[in-house]
């Protein structure tokens, strides 16, 4: 199992600035992270994992908002997108749920970011362990990731 060393290492190597920020206990919803760190709900991010027909897909959104599968589909000329189960996830990040990062998964995988995400100059995500918590600036995200940028959420 993936772990923060393995992203801050993956993200090292890419030459990326970031900083993982180690928390007492592990935030369990993003409102909880958002008071520990002191920033606005909506620069809480959440990374998804997906199926766009038979491809595994990330898909990056404000933690408050929900995506929106069917845009999805239609953005990236898919037939259907439908969220990966729990065992699924695992297997193609490597990290534990509830702590996935936006990048540096063990498979790689195409990557849709909501627009919203690069609103905020630093966003703060999974990072890599249930109290650990990534924080990154969502234009290297976009970098490193190659992340198609859409609008693909609602409240």
């Amino acid at each position: 199992m993936r772990t923060s060393s393995d992203l801050h290492n993956f993200l090292q190597s890419k030459g990326i600035k970031h900083e993982i920020c180690l928390v007492e206990h592990a935030p369990k919803t993003s409102r909880r992270a958002a008071a520990i760190l002191g920033v606005r709900e909506e620069e809480v991010i959440k990374t998804l994992i997906a199926w766009a027909d038979e491809a595994p897909i990330v898909i990056l959104l404000p933690a408050s908002r929900h995506a929106d599968l069917a845009i999805i589909a239609s953005a990236i000329g898919a037939k259907e997108v439908r969220m990966a189960e729990s065992s699924e996830v695992v297997t193609l990040t490597d990290y534990l749920l509830g702590a996935t990062p936006p990048v540096g998964h063990v498979r790689e995988m195409r990557t849709v970011m909501d627009s919203s995400v690069t609103n905020p100059p630093l966003v703060y995500c999974g990072g890599g362990e249930p109290n650990a918590i990534l924080k990154i600036r969502p234009d290297d995200v976009v970098v490193v990731s190659g992340a198609l940028v859409l609008d693909i959420s609602e409240d």
